[in-house]
């Protein structure tokens, strides 16, 4: 519910640990720029399914 509603970012590393960025954080803004090529982007889930 955080990154779809209120626009949190979630960083999960090869270890399965979780990192939660906010939107206006500058650990947000380094993946989201490309500032580490390995990251891959994901939109959050949706509520329902159509």
């Amino acid at each position: 519910m955080l990154p779809k509603k209120y626009g949190w970012g979630v960083h999960y590393n090869g270890e399965g640990k979780i990192a939660l960025y906010g939107k206006d954080s500058p650990g947000y803004a380094h993946f989201t720029s490309g500032g580490d090529s390995g990251v891959k982007q994901l939109n959050a889930m949706r509520n329902k399914k159509e």
